[in-house]
């Protein structure tokens, strides 16, 4: 493969990943499977993944009462913790 043929396939893919994310707030990703147990309410309960693709909250972030990702150490008592 020539450079062109490498630097199209990058952008192509770059521009996919780009489309899926679009529509995902702050602190959120795109994924394949959605984690409903994400959320300042729920710290501790342990809960299956279901295998639908959305936005969920990344890496120590969880959903606030408002469905907006927050960083977990911020989760009120109010919201479970």
């Amino acid at each position: 493969m020539n450079k062109y043929t490498l630097t199209l396939a990058f952008c192509l893919f770059l521009l996919s990943v780009l489309e899926l994310s679009r529509g995902c707030g702050v602190n959120e990703r795109y994924t394949d499977c959605v984690n409903p147990c994400n959320t300042c309410r729920l710290i501790g309960v342990h809960c299956s993944i279901i295998c639908e693709s959305g936005c969920d909250c990344i890496e120590g972030h969880r959903k606030n009462q408002y469905g907006i990702c927050i960083p977990e150490r911020s989760c009120t008592r109010s919201e479970g913790q």
